[in-house]
């Protein structure tokens, strides 16, 4: 984030607070900003844009990057732009991770295809784009996390896939931060039917906030809780403190936009518990939400489907004064939303008991007292903005930003500020989607320039152009140690000798690290070198 909090930021207080280490990098906060990735470790430049397989790895390609090599620290950056198709799952078959595409030539690159699996603990990502697409026949999503912890996700842009864009639980200490999440594909090729999913997120002691969640039919997000039994501690996620802060939730297609939330009792222990703190969040419906959410609104639909787990709800808010919403209709009436605006718990009920719990307080109380936490049991410390500074920030920086913003992603923020409205819908696929924003198929998107790359024998132009311009160079990096020579020069150090790139400085971070930083925070100019 190149902007720093509001000085009218708030802090929850007087909650525990874990210990002062050093963050991933300076704006990393939530449950996983400790992650320490590659620091001081080696850098893995990728080179090419094909892919190769698990059993015969190529030198240059993002599979050899993760895959090669031993368990040491490592940083992968890019020399190459673009996408960059998987033709198979890739998993991470080592930890301590960083991947970082702010320094990538073009506009950067785009990871299509197969699942990309962080499989592995101690994983920094940031400034990347996921967009799985429908080309191979299968049910991706385009980012899956599972049965890891220390991660961090900063900056991305996770888009277009047939599953949920982003699946992420049985895991622990994790953030996803300033990201754009959605746009998932609706009547596309999934076995299972129609989707247009955002995201099942959770884990133990898991954080996401400033996100843009966005042209969604559902799950945005379907917080996962504590679902599955487990007679091994550890198999599954049983002890969830999940923060959800100052994310943008904008044109849900289904009366739930966030949903789930289930603390499962029936494995070996017994005492498990699911806490979902969600504070401070922005609501904006769009035209899918208008289309399909007529008679009931809230926040959350909490699913009873064995146990519900516990919430703290305050200071999220649905946009007034919307233009898509029927203000006529008593749901969506200014002072309908002013009340839950009010007190967020009038905004978390339903008119189907089978699948929620109506906690309006005065119309059950006992469930009310049970399942609404007055204050956050566990936090990671992060400081808050309220629910209308976090909507001007994420739709102003959230995303793949770096190099620079691509064309899906600076529409995806205009939508939500309000700039455009959307104004694409699924057609493909023999089937209309459920309203505008809601897409069948990346095609269904108009481009105004594409990539264009060959999957067996058909050509791909559905992707956003990322190529470089005319006149534009790769950062000349002679040691390899992911920093520019003329900067190596400039700050007295060798660009011979790759062993100053990892060093770590009197910051405890390593001059890489120190580089991209400044690329991060604006204060380095990549084009100067």
């Amino acid at each position: 984030m190149r902007k720093l909090l509001s000085v009218f930021s708030i802090a929850l207080m007087a909650v525990p607070v874990m210990g002062q280490r050093l963050p991933a990098f300076p704006g990393a906060e939530g449950f996983g900003k400790y992650a320490t990735g590659g620091r001081g470790g080696k850098v893995y430049y990728v080179t090419r844009n094909d892919d190769c397989s698990d059993n015969n790895l190529v030198e240059g390609t993002l599979r050899w990057a993760l895959r090669s090599g031993d368990d040491s620290p490592r940083t992968i950056l890019f020399k190459t732009c673009g996408t960059i198709y998987l033709t198979s799952k890739l998993a991470f078959a080592h930890p301590n991770v960083t991947i970082d595409g702010s320094t990538a030539p073009g506009g950067g690159v785009c990871i299509a295809g197969y699942k990309f699996a962080v499989s592995k603990p101690n994983v920094i990502i940031r400034y990347m784009r996921f967009r799985a697409g429908d080309v191979p026949d299968k049910s991706n999503p385009a980012v899956d996390v599972e049965n890891t912890k220390n991660v961090i996700i900063d900056h991305c842009s996770i888009t277009w896939s047939m599953e949920e864009c982003l699946t992420m639980y049985d895991c622990d200490s994790t953030t996803v931060q300033w990201s754009i999440i959605g746009e998932g594909l609706y009547a596309s090729k999934n076995a299972k039917g129609v989707r247009a999913y955002a995201t099942q997120w959770g884990g133990e002691h898991s954080s996401m906030h400033h996100c843009l969640i966005t042209n969604s039919n559902s799950r945005s997000p379907r917080f996962n809780g504590v679902r599955n039994a487990s007679k091994n501690p550890g198999d599954h996620d049983q002890f969830v403190d999940s923060e959800f802060f100052n994310n943008v939730v904008f044109n849900w297609g289904k009366p739930n936009s966030l949903y789930g939330g289930e603390c499962n009792k029936d494995n070996n222990n017994g005492d498990n518990y699911n806490r979902i703190y969600m504070v401070n969040n922005y609501f904006r419906p769009g035209p899918a939400t208008a289309a399909n959410v007529k008679a009931t609104r809230f926040f959350v639909e909490a699913s009873t489907k064995g146990g519900q787990g516990q919430w703290l709800l305050k200071g999220n808010k649905f946009e007034t004064g919307n233009k898509f919403v029927d203000a006529s209709n008593p749901c969506w009436s200014d002072g309908a939303l002013a009340k839950v605006n009010a007190d967020n718990w009038y905004g978390f009920t339903s008119n189907s008991a089978a699948r929620a719990v109506n906690m309006v307080l005065g119309n059950n109380e006992e469930n009310y007292n049970k399942h609404a936490l007055k204050s956050q049991d566990v936090s990671s410390g992060m400081t808050l903005q309220t629910a209308d500074e976090a909507y001007r920030a994420v739709v102003n920086g959230a995303g793949a930003s770096l190099p620079m913003y691509d064309e899906v992603d600076r529409r995806l923020l205009d939508e939500a500020a309000g700039k455009t409205d959307p104004q694409f819908a699924g057609h493909t696929n023999g089937k209309i989607s459920r309203g505008l924003g809601i897409i069948n198929s990346p095609y269904d998107v108009r481009l105004s320039k594409t990539d264009s790359f060959k999957v067996g024998d058909k050509v791909v132009t559905c992707y956003p152009y990322l190529g470089m311009e005319k006149g534009e160079r790769v950062m000349v990096d002679t040691d390899g140690d992911g920093l520019p020579d003329k900067y190596e020069l400039e700050k007295g150090l060798n660009p011979n000798d790759a062993s100053d790139g990892r060093a770590i400085t009197p910051s405890g971070y390593s001059n890489l690290e120190l580089f991209l930083h400044g690329i991060s925070d604006g204060s380095i100019d990549k084009a100067a070198y």
